[in-house]
C-alpha cells in the first residue's frame, strides 16, 4: 500500500448503547491519483476498493471545473493578453475533477474492482462555504458537477444505493496562520455546545451528527 497509507478505527455507540469500534482504510490521494493516471493500483488499494460501501468525499471549494478553449480565448482578449508561448502539454491531473470521480466510479462497476451493488455516500465537505447559497446538496452536484450528477442517476448499476450528504465538520474556517482573528471563527468560538459546530445536511434537513453518513453506510 502507498506509504501515506493508513488505518482509521473509530469507536462509536449506537443509540441502543451498545459499543463498537469501525476500522477502515484512509487511503492516500496519490494512490486514486494513480489510477486515473496510470490505470493501474497496488493489491493492498484493489482490496479496499472492493468494499461494500463507498465514502467519495468532493471539497466544494477545490473542484477544478471544465476550462473552455473560446472562453479563455475571450477572456485574454478583453484583457489585452497576446497569445504566445509555447503549447502546455495535456497531462491526466488536467481533467475536471467530474470527470475523474465519473471514471473512478466506472472503474468500480469493472474488473477487477466489480463486487456487485454497494452503497455510495457522496460527501461534500467544508459544506459551511456554499451553505449561503441555500440549495441541498443534490442541487449543488447537480448545479456544479452536472457529468457526475447525471452518472449518478444514470450510470450505476441495478441496487446501489445513493445519498448525498453536505458536511461542515468544523463549522468555518480558522483563524489565519498570522494570528489573525477570523469572524466566522469567532462565531464558531461563541457557540457553548462544540458539537453544534458541525452541520450535516442531507436534502432539506440539517443535524449535528458527523457519524451519520457512516451510519447510513453502514445500513
Amino acid at each position: 500500500m502507498h506509504s501515506g497509507n493508513k488505518f482509521v478505527t473509530l469507536s462509536l455507540m449506537l443509540e441502543s448503547g451498545e459499543e463498537f469500534d469501525l476500522r477502515f482504510p484512509d487511503i492516500a490521494g496519490e494512490a486514486f491519483a494513480q489510477v486515473w493516471e496510470a490505470r493501474e493500483c497496488t493489491a493492498e488499494v484493489a482490496e479496499a476498493l472492493r468494499a461494500g460501501g463507498v465514502l467519495l468525499f468532493i471539497h466544494v471549494d477545490k473542484i477544478r471545473s471544465p476550462g473552455w478553449i473560446a472562453d479563455d480565448a475571450a477572456q485574454s482578449q478583453g484583457m489585452g493578453i497576446a497569445r504566445g508561448g509555447a503549447p502546455v502539454p495535456w497531462r491526466p491531473e488536467f481533467s475536471p475533477t467530474q470527470v475523474q470521480l465519473v471514471d473512478m466510479l466506472r472503474c468500480l462497476q469493472a474488473q477487477p474492482l466489480d463486487i456487485g451493488p454497494r452503497r455510495l455516500a457522496v460527501i461534500l465537505s467544508a459544506w459551511d462555504k456554499v451553505e449561503m447559497d441555500e440549495v441541498s446538496p443534490e442541487q449543488f452536484l447537480k448545479m456544479h458537477l452536472p457529468l457526475l450528477h447525471q452518472y449518478l442517476a444514470h450510470g450505476l448499476g441495478a441496487g446501489w444505493d445513493l445519498r448525498v450528504f453536505g458536511v461542515s465538520a468544523q463549522g468555518a474556517d480558522y483563524d489565519d496562520e498570522d494570528g489573525a482573528p477570523i469572524a466566522d471563527a469567532e462565531r464558531m468560538r461563541a457557540i457553548d455546545v462544540p458539537s453544534h459546530r458541525i452541520r450535516v445536511a442531507v436534502g432539506d434537513a440539517t443535524t449535528h451528527d458527523l457519524t451519520e453518513p457512516v451510519y447510513w453506510l453502514m445500513g
